[in-house]
């Protein structure tokens, strides 16, 4: 762009802005050719300022001094009649009062129906308002950049804007008789007088002292590195008061550096924090008292940093020099204590109840756990502990954390630990928390400290050493212990079973995998008196081949090979198996894994498209035992040939233990083929044929049978749940009597099937035997050794609810 046309440009500018000026004051005329609308119902300020568009507002009333604020960056302050930091909030309701009001009637001025100034109160106004503001405005014509010429709009359609001062100038008058509304009017160049509904009175109402901040000073809380506080009431006339003083240390961890060098309670340290950068002043006291701060009853210093050159990024280094700022407590004052920011020169009160929040001592901040280190904050570990057993030696266990957060024992083995374990432990140690303090320790409390029987040293981030060390228990019944803590001359008292879980075995620590397997590659399974494995039809289906072929309980093989597949132990100990009776297990599972041999190496000169290398050789058969004892209610374990015992969880019994054979009876032949049910139970004795398709009772014909309930009976034997098997493959002369009173059975039940070679099957069952168990024996003939020859256990309830009926369960219901 030239010269010429720039210059141009501006006269046109500056005509426009003529233009909108003269067209503001109604100099071109305008106005006056158009009839003005009525404005009830509408607003009376139609486009109010915002809050942050006010830059001075007065308010004048008639009993009281003027009041002026004025806004600055953001930030109010009272001018007249004080001058004081303002309360945003309070000063929006003056703006507010603006916007609220409707304009319930107009009274043009010279008008016969406008009451007189005396009777609207406008010639005395109960207040006046004056708020200065730049607003936004719309040019009703503009430049267009793109055409060089002057039309509606900007470039992008939309009328541009500029700000203009304006000053809104409300006057106040008396209430409209039996009307909710007020009398109002405008600046001198409004000819009206309004009606007006929706004015909040409250706003006029205020004082510079209801206006007034009630900050006392600019405190960041996330700056705070140091806090000292005296209570000169508590010391003496002789004594200089001892401050209590509180250091931010690493990770934010808040320490006590005097009177006694301690972990500072983050919770209490966190409130003060709160308290202090939260400070309010109750009220403000302009009488002219002071606070002396030589002769305060409670000083606080806070040492702030420098602010961040970007506060929205902690990580930013400070800009200036740390900032000392001081609170002095002097006596009592109308609503609460005196207090003072030193330097300030403005006093205020505080309430009482906030002196105490402020006003800590040792024991309100002092934390009584040993640390405020968590366990997300150590990097390493390395304690002294006894040993297993009750002469052993002490052991050291070193951990430290990978960088994949993990945890490694270096010490007394080396091995990956168990995190979680690791830092279940730490939780533990670290929230030891103390009974009490002995802060100048006696003879007694020294003399245990030089035996310790645990001595942790913790080492954070920042490679800083901390080191813990627990006495032995010392009194006469040995219920208490003591802890010293780093290099502090201090001790705390602890009770002895506080810290047992912080006793280590360090065992307990190392990683608890057993053993890993593929799941897919696991082909059979055994224990003392049951082998599972795989059908050779069907690869994730099993069969029982041991004591006796038969179907397998899918869900109880299952279960164990979960557990199986990655067995994971509760701990790793020192001790040896013939300590914890492996040398006479309880019992032994044996797991057999189908390892496939590896593929054939394609040489390099394999096509891309030749077919991928076959197998060579046969596959392995890789074999791990494991061997389950039991003492003092723990489960251990160990895998034969290999030297570490293991405990294990004793639910894992439970799985061993299972029944692996199928759980249901038998297989029973569909209930529709049953030709007959003959049932001899406690209930009665019962016989039931079945005559072409209907069903009859033995003995009376003509009694309705219900066809669905025979189907039940016949259906129960198959879902009958058995417990575990006493014996398979029990021959004909078996002695009965042993499985509580088969040879005397309480119930016997014989159904016959129909078809080319009828089938018949046979359940007899003991009553209730001594054990609390029911004994059942199944026949089938022709007889099929895998289940005629079974002899299970159920539970009571199983045969009594399903098998033992009357004659009339079977009675069909008219």
């Amino acid at each position: 762009m030239n010269q010429k046309t720039t210059i141009i440009l501006l006269v046109l500018v500056l005509a426009a802005a003529g233009f909108v000026l003269c067209y503001q004051q109604g100099w071109l005329g305008l106005g006056d050719k158009v009839e003005a609308p009525s404005r009830v119902g509408q607003k009376l300020i139609a486009s109010p300022p915002s809050s942050l568009d006010v830059e001075r507002i007065e308010l004048i009333r008639p009993d009281q001094p003027r009041l002026v604020l004025a806004q600055s960056d953001a930030r109010w302050k009272i001018a007249e009649p004080i001058q004081a930091d303002a309360r945003g909030s309070k000063v929006d309701t003056l703006i507010d009062l603006l916007r609220d009001m409707d304009i319930a009637a107009v009274y043009p001025i010279g008008d016969k129906q406008t009451p007189e100034p005396s009777l609207t109160g406008l010639d005395k106004p109960l207040a006046e308002l004056v708020v200065k503001a730049e607003v936004s405005t719309s040019l009703p014509w503009a430049l267009t950049p793109a055409a060089g010429l002057m039309g509606r709009g900007g470039s992008d359609g939309h009328a541009p804007t500029i700000k203009v001062p304006a000053t809104f100038h409300v006057r106040f008058g008396k209430t409209v008789p039996a009307s909710d509304s007020r009398f109002v009017a405008l600046g001198s160049d409004d000819k009206n007088v309004y009606a007006v509904t929706g004015l909040a009175m409250d706003g006029l109402r205020l004082a510079a002292a209801d206006l007034r901040s009630t900050d006392v000073w600019n405190l960041d809380r996330s700056r705070i590195e140091k806090v000292s506080i005296v209570r000169r009431a508590e010391s003496s006339l002789v004594d200089a008061p001892r401050p209590l003083v509180l250091t931010r240390g690493a990770a934010a961890h808040w320490a006590i550096a005097e009177p006694v060098q301690w972990a500072a309670d983050s919770t209490k340290v966190d409130a003060l924090l709160d308290a202090l950068s939260g400070l309010k002043a109750a009220s403000w006291d302009d009488s002219g008292r002071t606070v002396d701060p030589q002769n305060a009853s409670v000083t606080l210093t806070v040492v702030q940093s420098g602010k961040p050159e970007n506060s929205a990024a902690t990580t930013q280094p400070a800009v200036g020099p740390s900032e000392t700022l001081t609170l002095c407590l002097g006596g009592p004052g109308a609503d609460g204590t005196l207090a003072a920011v030193q330097g300030a020169g403005q006093v205020f009160t505080i309430p009482d109840a906030k002196v105490k929040d402020l006003a800590l001592e040792l024991k309100d901040v002092r934390e009584t756990k040993l640390t405020a280190l968590g366990k997300n904050d150590v990097e390493q570990v390395s304690a002294v502990s006894p040993g297993p057993g009750a002469d052993a030696r002490p052991v050291r266990t070193d951990l430290v954390r990978l960088k994949s957060d993990r945890w490694q024992m270096t010490e007394p083995i080396k091995s990956d630990a168990d995190k979680d374990k690791v830092e279940e432990w730490l939780g533990k140690l670290l929230g030891v928390q103390a009974d009490s303090f002995r802060d100048q320790p006696d003879a007694v409390a020294l003399a245990a400290m030089n035996d310790p029987q645990l001595t942790v040293t913790l080492t954070g981030a920042d490679k800083a050493a901390l080191k813990i060390a627990f006495s032995k228990p010392v009194g006469a019944t040995g219920s208490t212990c003591y802890v010293r803590v780093g290099d502090s001359p201090a001790l705390a008292v602890v009770e002895s079973s506080k810290i047992k879980d912080a006793l280590i075995d360090p065992m307990t620590l190392a990683d608890r995998t057993v053993w890993t397997l593929d799941e897919d590659r696991v082909m059979r399974f055994a224990r003392p008196d049951r082998t599972v494995e795989r059908m050779a039809d069907d690869w994730q289906r099993w069969q029982l081949v041991g004591p006796v072929k038969m179907a397998a309980e899918d869900s109880a093989v299952r279960g164990l090979l979960d557990k199986l597949v990655t067995l994971t132990a509760a701990q790793r100990t020192l001790l040896t198996p013939a300590q914890v009776g492996l040398d006479k297990p309880l019992t032994r599972i044996t797991v057999v894994e189908r390892i496939p041999p590896e593929p054939a190496t394609q040489p390099a000169t394999t096509a891309p498209d030749a077919p991928p290398a076959q197998p060579e050789g046969k596959p392995t058969f890789v074999e791990r035992t494991l061997e389950l004892a039991r003492q003092d209610g723990k489960i251990y374990a160990w895998q034969v040939g290999q030297p570490v015992v293991w405990e294990l969880d004793p639910a894992i019994l439970d799985d061993v233990n299972a029944e692996w054979a199928r759980r249901t009876l038998t297989d029973s032949a569909p209930a529709a083929d049953a030709q007959k049910v003959e049932l001899a139970s406690p209930a009665g004795k019962v016989e039931l044929a079945k005559v072409g398709q209907e069903w009859k009772l033995a003995g009376d014909p003509n009694v309705k049978i219900d066809a669905r309930k025979v189907e039940e009976i016949v259906e129960n034997i198959a879902r009958l749940q058995v417990q575990s098997y006493a014996a398979f493959g029990l021959p004909a002369s078996a002695d009965l009597g042993k499985y509580a009173g088969l040879d005397n059975p309480a119930t016997r039940l014989r159904i016959t099937y129909a078809g080319d070679k009828p089938k018949t099957l046979e359940l007899i069952a003991s009553d209730k035997g001594v054990d609390g168990n029911v004994y059942v024996l199944l026949r089938r003939t022709p007889a099929d050794a895998s289940e005629s020859a079974n002899v299970a256990l159920i539970a009571p309830g199983e045969l009594k609810d399903k098998i033992q009926q009357d004659w009339k369960f079977f009675q069909k219901s008219e």
